[in-house]
């Protein structure tokens, strides 16, 4: 990353202060597109106080704000633009839920798809790290003051109707969450659960009820969101699958380590998940440390075992019709390599052939907060 000046400003929203610090680089992403909630209500023009909509949403760099419960982070804050000053620079306003995390601890009713969403999103945002997605499974094991809460989830899961989803979006965003609810789930149950010896059967036979069907992990990734000539291997009724395959869906689905794409402090939401798969992308690609990386003493580029793994998917990743294409995910102001990786992305026939030297190994050691 290119090194930027660091600008930091303090406003009060509402009656909370915030503390918002901005990193050199890019700024190439739009802040206001990349959290879930009424766009309408999220941003408003700090000097008038007039709520911004469409068009009239900022075109500034991605920011993070920190505050108790309510800490948001793009995953680019590495790549804010310097260009920004106090006069222009918007505000971050996070969503307002009807309930709060204590509703729902105090008891307040899990009975349908909209309760669940809205639970699970307020714990993911106590329990997951923003800045890597590492998760605190402590605050949701058995004796924590969230462990309760986490028990009605998993039980309201297995008891929810299935609503009438009439979107893609609104399939895939379900399927999303369910699929990480799941995966925590399994790493709170047994932390060894991505050992070798283990994981197979972690995918493939750990079973779980999800509106009174039995499924696998392996059963929602291949026969639910990955279904494209694959046969069925579930019970759910056909409108509640995808009818079209999204390969951006690889970043978004967590297997719990930390090898994995990061797991995000938030639920998806049907709306806006189209605009937070693309940054789950960017995020994807400008990782370089497990995603993409170069190493300048060496001039040499390894890549995620991800790439080779679903070289299928990749090949053609988010409509392109080559490997090379994914290199406009990588931003010229996240990172001073992009020429490299550039090359490198041009030079690929096929990810299914990528060489030892050019893969980097997987890291199984689960995404667990360890630091608290």
């Amino acid at each position: 990353m290119k090194d930027g000046k660091k600008q930091a400003f303090k406003f009060t929203l509402s009656s909370v202060s915030l503390t918002l610090v901005l990193l050199g680089g890019c700024g190439v992403l739009e802040s206001a597109q990349y959290r879930p909630g009424d766009l309408k209500n999220d941003y408003e023009n700090p000097q008038t106080g007039v709520p911004l909509v469409g068009t009239q949403l900022p075109t500034g760099p991605s920011i993070k704000i920190k505050n108790r419960d309510l800490t948001f982070d793009t995953g680019l804050t590495s790549c804010v633009g310097a260009d920004f000053s106090e006069k222009n620079q918007w505000i971050f306003k996070p969503i307002k839920y009807s309930r709060t995390l204590q509703d729902f601890v105090g008891g307040s009713e899990i009975s349908n798809v909209s309760h669940f969403t809205e639970a699970f999103d307020l714990v993911l945002r106590e329990i997951v790290e923003p800045t890597e997605g590492l998760v605190t499974y402590g605050k949701i094991r058995d004796g924590q003051s969230l462990s309760a809460l986490w028990n009605r989830l998993r039980d309201a899961l297995a008891k929810l109707a299935l609503p009438e989803m009439k979107s893609d979006s609104e399939k895939k965003t379900f399927w999303l969450n369910v699929y990480n609810f799941l995966m925590i789930d399994i790493l709170r149950t047994n932390p060894s659960a991505l050992v070798s010896n283990q994981r197979s059967g972690t995918f493939s036979k750990t079973r779980h009820t999800v509106a009174g069907r039995s499924v696998t992990l392996d059963q929602i990734e291949y026969g639910v969101l990955r279904l494209g000539g694959r046969k069925i291997s579930h019970s759910f009724p056909q409108e509640s699958v995808p009818s079209s395959i999204d390969n951006r869906l690889h970043v978004a689905l967590v297997c719990g380590a930390k090898g994995c794409p990061k797991l995000r402090n938030f639920a998806y939401e049907a709306e806006k998940l189209d605009i937070i798969l693309s940054e789950n992308v960017h995020m994807f690609m400008n990782d370089q440390v497990k995603h993409v990386a170069y190493d300048a003493k060496s001039q040499t580029t390894r890549i995620s075992e991800l790439f080779q793994w679903f070289s299928i998917d990749f090949d053609s990743f988010a409509g392109g019709k080559k490997p090379s294409d994914v290199k406009q995910y990588i931003l010229r102001g996240c990172r001073n390599d992009k020429e490299k990786l550039d090359e490198f992305f041009e030079s690929i026939e096929t990810f299914s052939k990528l060489s030892p030297a050019q893969r980097i190994p997987y890291d199984w050691t689960p995404n667990e907060n360890i630091s608290i």
